[in-house]
């Protein structure tokens, strides 16, 4: 299912649908479109959620007993990112799911890219946010970087130019395995 749930979001990336959401073994897997922003001409403003998307996560996408988990190219607010621009609508996106939590919904993960970085951190603590460093085999630095993060040495040539994570939920358990090909470490945690 995540293998499928990267595929349709990189579709959801070509397109303007901000409507997906598969569901098995007791998990709603939900897909957002990072780079639709508020509509506005800057280059941060391309940066983030819609309206239109809190309002489906809200009202459509989070109204489930399953347990839910979130997949974007970004993360929704900069708890995480080392880049400077603010996600539009971010904050408000976290609140709509801080909010579900706190009428007993259960929330994997937020996983995402855009760091080009590892890490699993706690973000404002609600939920687990998961960051995977770029595949892309190129030398990646950053001016920052999160506590606890790691960028794998890639050496062109060998397996570690590669990178990228097979991601097994296990719901009963509440924990997630991730095992890493090329570049990196086999990475778990509960939630």
């Amino acid at each position: 299912i995540i293998a499928l749930a990267s595929v349709i979001m990189f579709l959801t990336s070509l397109m303007k649908s901000v409507k997906v959401h598969l569901e098995s073994f007791g998990i709603r897997v939900i897909c957002l479109h990072s780079h639709l922003g508020d509509g506005g001409t800057s280059e941060a403003s391309n940066w983030g959620f819609t309206q239109a998307q809190l309002d489906w996560v809200q009202n459509t996408a989070l109204d489930t007993d399953k347990q839910v988990i979130f997949f974007s190219h970004i993360p929704f607010t900069q708890t995480l990112d080392a880049y400077n621009y603010q996600a539009a609508n971010g904050v408000a996106l976290r609140t709509i799911i801080e909010s579900f939590i706190a009428n007993g919904g259960t929330v994997v993960g937020l996983f995402h890219g855009h760091t080009h970085w590892d890490n699993i951190g706690s973000g404002t603590g609600a939920f687990k946010e998961i960051s995977t460093a770029c595949s892309l085999a190129r030398a990646t630095t950053a001016d920052y970087i999160a506590d606890g993060a790691t960028i794998p040495e890639r050496v062109s040539g060998t397996i570690t130019e590669d990178l990228w994570d097979v991601v097994v939920v296990q719901p009963t358990e509440k924990t997630v395995k991730m095992i890493r090909f090329g570049a990196g470490d086999d990475r778990t945690f509960t939630y």
